[in-house]
């Protein structure tokens, strides 16, 4: 099921389904996610899109205490991660769904 997270990182990113890269948290908040990275003693974060069968179906963070760290990321790898988490989430959904409709059939 989808949250209503207006106003997040995480929406920005579904609804776009592009990654979105804070490198320096220290000088830039705009959501509040970032905020909260930024109290916790990160400085740099990434959010990924898991998008699969053209579908957004969730959003993979990374994060790290240095502000220079994504730069030396392999976003190469992060994306077909990310495809793999996404098919798995998919995939575990539908699995879910199909349980859910035999329950209903035999009660």
């Amino acid at each position: 099921p989808e949250l209503s997270l207006p106003g997040s990182a995480v929406e920005w990113v579904m609804k776009r389904r592009i990654p979105r890269i804070a490198r320096r948290l220290d000088r830039e908040r705009p959501f509040p996610e970032d905020e909260q990275l930024f109290e916790q003693g990160y400085r740099s974060s990434a959010m990924l899109p898991l998008v699969c069968r053209d579908r957004s179906v969730g959003v993979l963070g990374v994060a790290c205490r240095s502000p220079e760290a994504p730069d030396n990321w392999d976003f190469d790898l992060l994306a077909r991660l990310c495809t793999q988490l996404a098919t798995a989430l998919d995939n575990a959904s539908a699995y879910g769904e199909i349980a859910r409709l035999k329950r209903s059939m035999y009660c």
